[in-house]
C-alpha cells in the first residue's frame, strides 16, 4: 500500500492532455496511451494537485458522495495501478524540519 504522506509527480516520459472531465494520457516510453473517465481523471488532478495523497483523498471525499474506507481502497488500488504503469511517480514526503 501507498504511503498517503507521499506526492504524486506526471513523469516526465508522460503526455497529458484533458478533454471535458476526462484525460487520454500517452507513456512515450512503451507508446502506450490510456483514457481515463471523468471518476479516474479526478482522482489522478487531485492526486498530483495536492501536497499529498492523503489530502487528494479529502478532496476527492468533498467532491463525491463516497464513504471512506471505499474510496480509500479504490484510490490506492487505482494509484498502484498508475504507478506500475509509469504514469505517475511517487515521492516521498518532505522530511520534518
Amino acid at each position: 500500500m501507498v504511503d498517503l504522506r507521499c506526492c504524486a509527480t506526471i513523469p516526465s516520459h508522460l503526455i497529458v492532455r484533458y478533454i471535458a472531465d476526462e484525460a487520454v494520457l500517452l507513456n512515450l516510453l512503451t507508446e502506450r496511451y490510456y483514457t481515463l473517465d471523468s471518476v479516474s481523471c479526478s482522482m489522478l488532478r487531485q492526486s498530483t494537485r495536492c501536497a499529498s495523497l492523503a489530502q487528494a483523498i479529502e478532496a476527492l471525499l468533498d467532491e463525491y458522495e463516497v464513504e471512506r474506507e471505499r474510496l480509500v481502497e479504490d484510490f490506492t488500488t487505482f494509484i498502484n495501478q498508475l504507478c506500475e504503469a509509469g504514469l505517475i511517480e511517487i515521492v516521498p514526503p518532505p522530511p520534518l524540519q
